[in-house]
């Protein structure tokens, strides 16, 4: 992650800001963004999107609600 501190952007306007992850692979990129929890999001490349929504639906559904 020290990478992704490197390029991080200034605060938009909600208050979020952008980085850069050099990725691996989907799976590698995916258990380090779910490290993170809420306090990150993919937003490309859309394989990485379609795997980490695969896998956030199928831990949710192990519980209660989900």
């Amino acid at each position: 992650m020290r990478l992704a501190r490197r390029t991080l952007t200034e605060d938009d306007a909600e208050g979020r800001r952008r980085a850069r992850i050099p990725m691996e692979s989907v799976p590698h990129a995916t258990a380090g963004l779910l490290r993170l929890g809420i306090d990150a999001q993919a937003l490309e490349p859309a394989a990485l999107v379609a795997h980490l929504t695969e896998t956030v639906r199928a831990m949710a559904g192990l519980y209660p609600g989900g």
